[in-house]
This record gives C-alpha cells, sequence and structure tokens, in this order.
C-alpha cells in the first residue's frame, strides 16, 4: 500500500450502494465534510461512472460488486468495494479527526479489527484540544513564514512551540491514560 491523503475539492465521488456499510462510508465522507453523489440502486448507466474519479461501491453481492467494479474501472475511476480487497483500488484507513489534523491507522485490509483498536488508541493520545493546538501551530507557521523564516527555522520554531506546550510529552496524562487502556 501507498498512503495518499486524497482532497475531496478536486475529484467527484460517487458512492453505489444501500446498508450498513454504505451507511458508513456516507458518514466518513460526511465527516470530512466532502460533496458525493450517492446512488443505491445497482442499475446505473455507464455514463454515470464517467462523471466520477473515485467510486466506493458496498452492501452488494460478490457478482453484483464486480460487475459494478468493471463498469467503475472502464470508465477510469479508482474503486473501492467494501470487505472486498481484490476489487479494491485503495483501502479506508481507521481516522482519527481532530479540525485538520487526520490520523490514519492501516492494516492494507489484513485486519480491519486491529485497525479500529489502534484508532481508539489514537483517541485517547490525542483527544479534541487538538485541533486547536494544530491551529496554534499553524498560525504560528504563517507567521514565522511571513517573517522570513527557513524551513530549518520553522521545523526549530515548531519543536520548541510543541516542547514549550507539553503538547507531546509523554508524561502528558492524556498518554499515561492510553498507555492503561492499551
Amino acid at each position: 500500500m501507498f498512503p495518499i491523503i486524497l482532497n475531496p475539492e478536486k475529484t467527484d465521488i460517487l458512492v453505489i450502494g444501500e446498508g450498513a456499510a454504505t451507511t458508513r462510508r456516507i458518514e466518513l465522507l460526511e465527516a470530512a465534510c466532502t460533496s458525493f453523489e450517492h446512488i443505491e440502486d445497482d442499475d446505473i448507466a455507464q455514463s454515470t461512472f464517467s462523471r466520477a474519479g473515485v467510486v466506493f461501491i458496498a452492501d452488494f453481492d460478490d457478482f453484483t460488486s464486480g460487475t459494478l467494479y468493471d463498469q467503475a474501472k472502464l470508465a477510469g475511476c479508482l474503486v473501492n468495494v467494501e470487505d472486498k480487497k481484490h476489487y479494491c483500488d485503495f483501502h479506508v484507513p481507521a481516522m482519527v479527526r481532530r479540525g485538520e489534523l487526520l490520523l490514519t491507522v492501516s492494516t492494507g485490509g489484513g485486519s480491519p479489527r486491529l485497525a479500529r483498536r489502534l484508532r481508539m488508541m489514537l483517541e485517547q493520545l490525542f483527544p479534541a484540544s487538538w485541533a486547536e493546538n494544530l491551529q496554534t501551530i499553524s498560525t504560528k507557521r504563517d507567521e514565522w513564514k511571513a517573517n522570513g523564516a527557513s524551513f530549518t527555522e520553522l521545523a526549530e520554531n515548531t519543536d520548541k512551540l510543541l516542547d514549550d506546550e507539553g503538547w507531546l510529552d509523554v508524561s502528558c496524562p492524556c498518554f499515561e491514560k492510553a498507555e492503561r487502556n492499551v
């Protein structure tokens, strides 16, 4: 696997299916504030796929999933079929969102349960306050850049801010709590 983060503003996303797995995909896309088209029916015109760059397929049997996968690939789409690795061009990792901070875990489809457990650990290690922490770092970085800081100085200043605030200090109570719960 090769990890990338997709900018959903740069491609159209299509979700095909109706059921629990489809609902999970829709919730992930909504959490990312992503626009997408959702089609419940599996009787889809080939032209539908030409409007999409990324397609999620879920809640179908192997035959229907394979047919939809073939149609999407014919249109040049990247495809993910829920829980059918042989029909996946990519996998969706377990995610923790803290504002613009996105932490992900992937097992390449080998153990979704392990990915889920690691995600739960990350949720404890990085509480909701990390959304504000990242905003603080980002604002300071913009200020340092505006004042002419070099790439090396930006890294050093960021390290100093993190150290001064203690946000990555392993003695931080949030890290101690996570260690106890693993």
